[in-house]
């Protein structure tokens, strides 16, 4: 990324340059162009997910072939970065390294050529769940399955996001209180539900802990193990270890955080975190 990023800064000159946290070639041409720049970072618990240390040697080692001058920033977060992780998710990791640290409040976006879907702006008598692995292939159609075997045991509504790569049919027959979208605007969606089951995705987790939402997770890989065992401990979700994931398991789960109430409140007391944190129109005036 960087070659190409020194040609594109140079030829327009941006004042600012801001880069979200895997963009790392960004971070090197700004400072190769001596541009200010700052880094968005995507974690939820506000940490790298692999270990600083052999990124780090990495990223310096792409430098000193662009530049005798040393590194004089943090490699992995900039001279500054955006940070959107909640107090009660924070891992203490996160302060490893120089960069500035400025909190931040995650902004959902949502593709405004989808509006809420139709199902949602029903009536439901029971509680509502929505279900997603993300958009990019984490999960197997065989884990959707499992999952929904559970669930639809379960006295709930079910409205499933499956993506672009199964088809909905590979899901099997399903009960009447299930529905199926590929896509949906998940910020619409998730403050209409009254609980989240999902892959444990940095933005979906935090998308629903803006809504005060219990969540129960089934990581998978990346960022997905530590936001899952973050959540977990903050009291606010239960999460499910890679391969226990089955059909008793997830009743099991959705169950817990229906029937106690105290995840709810540990939810609900995240959320405020969130609330309370600057927007990034509150950054850009500072």
């Amino acid at each position: 990324m960087a070659p190409a990023l020194v040609t594109a800064f140079s030829s327009r000159r941006p004042d600012l340059v801001l880069y979200e946290s895997t963009n790392l070639g960004a971070a090197l041409a700004a400072a190769e162009l001596d541009i200010p720049a700052v880094c968005l970072d995507l974690w939820a618990v506000g940490c790298w997910h692999v270990k600083r240390s052999e990124l780090a040697q990495r990223i310096s080692a792409v430098w000193a072939e662009r530049s005798a001058v040393p590194l004089t920033f943090d490699p992995l977060l900039g001279r500054a970065h955006l940070d959107p992780a909640p107090p009660s998710l924070r891992n203490p990791a996160g302060t490893e390294g120089n960069s500035i640290r400025m909190p931040t409040r995650q902004i959902a976006w949502g593709d405004p050529r989808i509006s809420l879907t139709s199902w949602l702006t029903r009536h439901h008598s029971r509680p509502v769940v929505y279900l997603t692995l993300g958009t990019v292939g984490w999960g197997t159609v065989d884990l959707l399955r499992d999952v929904l075997a559970g669930l639809a045991e379960l006295p709930v509504d079910v409205l499933v996001a499956i993506g672009s790569y199964f088809e909905p049919s590979q899901l099997g027959p399903l009960p009447d209180s299930v529905w199926v979208e590929r896509f949906v605007r998940q910020d619409l969606v998730l403050p209409h539900v009254d609980l989240a089951v999902h892959h444990g995705g940095s933005g979906t987790l935090l998308g629903a802990a803006a809504e005060g939402l219990p969540q129960l997770v089934t990581p998978m890989g990346a960022d997905q193990f530590q936001n899952s065992e973050a959540l977990a401990f903050s009291g606010a979700g239960v999460a499910l270890p890679q391969g226990s994931v089955t059909a008793a398991a997830v009743q099991d789960g959705v169950r817990q955080l229906i029937d106690d109430p105290n995840y709810r409140a540990a939810a609900y007391r995240i959320r405020g975190e969130i609330l309370a944190l600057p927007t990034p129109a509150d950054r850009i005036d500072v």
